[in-house]
């Protein structure tokens, strides 16, 4: 799988949670993953589908399909419509990624959670504070 996009179980929860974010990929109902190419979509038609406008793919395979957002789209998601701030993190000193939970609100001095693991990517880091997110505070 792609590391720029979650999990089809984070795709789950998330749909479970109620993301509803319009995404460039989606996963099949078996967790194979279906990337859209929204350059010159609306010229060509793919597969036997006959479809050509990108809209009416997206929402063809929505209707049956999990979306498959992008780590950096969750994050939004979770800033503007839950206020609460996944922030992954690189130390110096260890060379690993951790990730802060912070929800503005409360003043966020500090993080009301930081990861206890460490990570070796960003990816890494940022999937596993979206999962403690939809598990823990939504």
């Amino acid at each position: 799988m792609n590391n720029e996009f979650v999990s089809f179980e984070v795709a789950k929860k998330l749909k479970e949670k109620g993301f509803r974010e319009k995404c460039f990929a989606t996963y099949t109902p078996y967790g194979g993953i279906f990337k859209f190419n929204e350059i010159d979509t609306d010229k060509i038609a793919l597969c036997d589908l006959n479809i050509k406008d990108f809209g009416k793919l997206y929402n063809y395979y929505k209707d049956s399909n999990i979306d498959a957002p992008a780590i950096s789209q969750v994050l939004k998601w979770f800033r503007d419509e839950k206020n609460i701030y996944c922030l992954p993190w690189f130390e110096q000193g260890v060379d690993m990624w951790f990730y802060a939970i912070c929800k503005p609100t409360s003043g966020c001095e500090f993080p009301e959670f930081m990861s206890k693991s460490d990570y070796d990517t960003y990816e890494e880091a940022a999937i596993a504070g979206i999962e403690y997110v939809l598990d823990n505070l939504i």
